[in-house]
């Protein structure tokens, strides 16, 4: 993925997620905070449509990422945001044709008239849309794996804990990719002694199996493991993979065995 198709999917997933939950929060204190339900009413009318216009802005944003290549679970939340943004614009629109036949406020409906019951759906919908665009903007946008930075990065990160007679074993086959590395860390996330241990492999120093995959056993000791990392009396600590500029992102696996269970390379 180019960093201008990352770029422009997630600034459309922000749009959704922070204009949506403004515009949330904005309503709200209007209604507490206005002399009457009509300027309410008025005042509201005019936040929806502003953040209302942001927001589809950001559907044009998500087709021109995708036309860039943007692909992923983040991108078919994108569409789903896309999606409810198209029902957000119908049920406004539906709801201000309502008001408008009320004569600009529905306060002096009578609780059971039809009009008053359509405009309290209408607006139901209105506020529902909204608030499953928010969730699922939030969602995509937690799913972008930015917080590193360059998009052509994915990097995963994990917890270890080992007791001496353990190992951690991590295989994957790796993608089709300029670079891949794979770093043993301390709880603070700092490498441990690289200077005098095995504690990082990447894609030129790996032995790989005859179907191009890989295993990294962590453990206190060797028993012959071909990419063998070497947790350096640490009993817990942290660690990264990433793949660099690749075609895909294949999940590794990762499981604890007792080091007595394992074969050696």
């Amino acid at each position: 993925m180019t960093f201008a198709a990352a770029f422009l999917r997630t600034l459309a997933l922000a749009f959704w997620f922070g204009g949506g939950l403004s515009t949330f929060l904005a309503t709200s204190a209007v209604f507490r905070r206005a002399p009457d339900r009509k300027v309410a009413g008025d005042l509201a009318g005019a936040i929806l449509a502003r953040t209302g216009l942001a927001r589809s802005v950001a559907v044009a944003l998500l087709v021109i990422a995708i036309a860039l290549g943007a692909r992923g679970g983040a991108v078919d939340l994108g569409i789903a945001c896309a999606a409810l943004q198209g029902l957000a614009v119908v049920a406004d629109l539906l709801t201000r044709k309502a008001r408008r036949e009320a004569g600009g406020t529905i306060d002096a409906l009578p609780p059971g008239d039809p009009l008053r019951r359509r405009f309290a759906a209408l607006h139901g919908v209105a506020m529902l849309v909204l608030l499953l665009q928010v969730l699922a903007a939030g969602i995509g946008l937690a799913l972008t794996n930015d917080a590193h930075g360059d998009p052509n990065i994915f990097f995963y990160m994990g917890w270890w804990q080992l007791a001496a007679h353990e190992a951690l074993v991590i295989e994957a086959k790796p993608p089709e990719c300029e670079y891949w590395n794979f770093q043993l860390n301390n709880v603070w996330m700092e490498s441990l002694d690289y200077r005098y241990l095995p504690v990082s492999t990447n894609k030129h120093t790996t032995r790989y199996r005859s179907d191009g995959s890989f295993r990294i056993v962590i453990s206190a000791e060797n028993r012959g493991f071909a990419n063998w990392m070497d947790t350096g009396s640490h009993q817990r600590g942290t660690m990264g993979l990433r793949w660099i500029k690749a075609s895909d992102h294949p999940q590794p696996s990762a499981r604890v065995a007792l080091l007595s269970d394992l074969e050696p390379d």
